[in-house]
């Protein structure tokens, strides 16, 4: 059988500002918080926040070592509306990094910046 994955981490330089992010401006589900991590129901995947400072701690090396935003990591979420989806992201605090536009291999995707500056693709399928 092959590996399923599990879940994403993506490091935090601090959990609360993330958190509000994720839960308050994007909607995801918060299914379990401690004082270093937060984890997120995300349908199939889960999404987990680590505090990079904490991270470094338990894997014993320098934050440097764990790279920083945006980095080669995007996190994509599929919504029904990515117009409506964008616009409601930005009204409650989301820096924008590129507003909703058709792709050529069928979608129609929106940028924006989490509080650590990682990068955040809306995306809704469209058909061509």
């Amino acid at each position: 059988m092959a590996p399923r994955l599990g879940y994403v981490v993506r490091f935090v330089d601090a959990l609360g500002p993330a958190v509000d992010f994720y839960e308050g401006v994007l909607g995801l589900t918060l299914t379990r918080r401690a004082e270093h991590w937060a984890q997120f129901d995300c349908g199939s995947v889960r999404l987990g926040l680590y505090e990079r400072d904490a991270m470094a701690g338990v894997l014993g090396v320098d934050e440097a070592a764990l790279g920083r935003p945006p980095g080669a990591v995007e996190l994509a979420f599929e919504v029904e509306d990515v117009d409506a989806a964008h616009a409601a992201a930005v009204a409650a605090g989301a820096r924008s990094f590129r507003p909703p536009a058709d792709r050529y291999w069928g979608e129609r995707t929106a940028y924006l910046l989490d509080p650590d500056g990682g990068l955040v693709e809306l995306l809704t399928r469209i058909r061509r």
